[in-house]
């Protein structure tokens, strides 16, 4: 999971909070 650490793009952020929310 180095998506958890690879946030500097909005469109990542905002998946992460639809998948972690």
């Amino acid at each position: 999971m180095t998506k958890q650490t690879h946030t500097d793009n909005p469109h990542d952020l905002l998946e992460l909070g639809k998948k972690y929310p």
